[in-house]
């Protein structure tokens, strides 16, 4: 007997043990995925509809608040962490408005000039890019914000549980509503905690714990627009692109193009060609950015198209971190002309609002018809862009936006340089030797040499 009792404590010591091993790896499994679910709470079958009700409104009130973070790059409430948008000056804040009648409709940089746009010096880029986990960021990450917004705006959608009134429930609230949103690789789970005393006929019950999956992948989603954003701020394909379409819509000296960023004519019998700030300005703002800046795209999204000659510099070779592109989703670029932008033409023959070349002035060029004038026009240019991507598929087919904004630069007719050490000074360029009508020269003798016969 006593054996056979030793054998039994061995055999029940054994089932312990391999209950206490498989516990053990279930829950380090459970850590390791970073699945943070909760335990399903049973519950009885009369009471299903209550937790059944609960639950779809969970759901809509966290698409509403995903919607919302969508509409402002990962936010619900920008000011609350000093994001503010200038309306009339668009580069010298921290996002601007996508509608400027709409003080809503604020998009924050992901990247932009962080300095004031006329910085020379100790001059810094930054972004307001908000981290996506609540273990980085804490309150101020895009999962806390969805915390935040289930918690207050879940009692609006429950009401005073009429619904479930109706159908003959008592349900008195215990406590307060307390949220954690998980934001996982392929959906987000939302765990809500609100303790409910739930009655019907002669039967009682406590419910506490809700738990919906929110058919999103807001996790590729965010880690996309890192990588457009990133890319400008190592890469500076805006930038870039923005001197291609400064140089091209410069290229030679007419009135119904840009003033050159380097040429020179010699026209005898031709008067210089000058233009106007304003008219510069509203040509950059209305008949080049718009229709250009959309030309941007992600290579192997849901809308690229094949581009060949100059225009392949418009794709951006953006993968994932399996080297897979982004096939699922899309991504455009844009720029509004209602939205002003910063510009600065600087050269020698710039004065107040007039751009004109610097020339050459003789007193024979009313008898030889002398004519050489130089075009050299320095840039700086700032204005805000608006990415949008897009995913079809979210919501069951029901489509998600999410945007944010970047901030092309460039200075000096350069990509601005923003290592964090600011600005290299660059000298403005002012007079040279050569003269103006307005100026006296001094009497100088010019002679010339050939080389055949000196």
């Amino acid at each position: 007997m006593n054996k056979k009792g030793q054998v039994i404590a061995f055999v029940i010591v054994g089932l312990l043990l391999i209950v206490s091993v498989s516990f053990v790896y279930f829950v380090q499994d459970k850590q390791s995925t970073g699945d943070e679910q909760l335990f399903a709470e049973r519950i009885p079958d009369e009471f299903v509809p209550v937790k059944s009700y609960v639950e779809s409104c969970v759901l809509d009130v966290a698409e509403d608040g995903l919607r919302e973070l969508g509409k402002h790059g990962g936010y619900i409430n920008l000011t609350k962490y000093g994001i503010v948008a200038d309306p009339l000056n668009p580069t010298e804040s921290t996002s601007f408005l996508l509608n400027p009648a709409d003080k809503q409709s604020a998009v924050p940089y992901w990247y932009h000039f962080k300095s004031r746009s006329s910085c020379t010096s100790n001059c810094l880029c930054g972004s307001e890019r908000p981290q996506l986990k609540r273990a980085v960021a804490g309150d101020d990450s895009v999962e806390s914000q969805l915390d935040e917004y289930v918690a207050n705006n879940l009692k609006r959608c429950l009401g005073d549980f009429e619904v479930l009134k109706t159908l003959g429930f008592g349900v008195e609230p215990l406590g307060k509503v307390r949220v954690k949103t998980i934001v996982l690789d392929n959906d987000i789970s939302v765990l809500v905690d609100y303790p409910l005393q739930i009655s019907k006929e002669t039967a009682n019950r406590r419910i506490s714990e809700f738990q919906v999956s929110v058919p999103l992948n807001l996790k590729r989603i965010y880690e996309f627009a890192s990588e457009i954003a990133d890319k400008e701020a190592r890469y500076n394909y805006l930038d870039r692109w923005t001197l291609e379409l400064i140089t091209g819509f410069s290229f030679g000296s007419r009135e119904d193009r840009l003033p050159p960023t380097g040429a020179t004519t010699f026209d005898p019998g031709h008067e210089p060609v000058y233009w106007s700030y304003e008219k510069v300005k509203e040509k950059i703002a209305d008949d080049v950015l718009p229709f250009y800046v959309q030309m941007m795209q992600v290579y192997d999204t849901l809308s690229s198209t094949p581009r060949e000659g100059i225009y392949q510099v418009t794709t951006l070779p953006i993968v994932d971190k399996d080297n897979k592109p982004y096939s699922d989703l899309d991504a455009d670029f844009k720029y509004l002309n209602w939205w002003p932008l910063y510009l600065k033409i600087t050269g020698r023959g710039v004065k107040g609002n007039f751009i004109g070349p610097e020339y050459m002035f003789s007193s024979f060029q009313s008898l030889f018809g002398i004519g050489l004038f130089r075009y050299n026009f320095y840039y700086d240019l700032s204005y805000p862009v608006l990415v949008t991507i897009r995913d079809p598929k979210a919501f069951n087919n029901r489509d998600y936006v999410f945007q944010f904004g970047l901030e092309s630069n460039i200075r000096d007719n350069k990509v601005l340089n923003c290592s964090g050490k600011g600005l290299a000074a660059v000298a403005p360029p002012f007079g040279s030797l050569m003269c103006q009508k307005d100026q006296g020269c001094a009497d100088v003798k010019v002679k010339t040499y050939d080389a055949s016969t000196n």
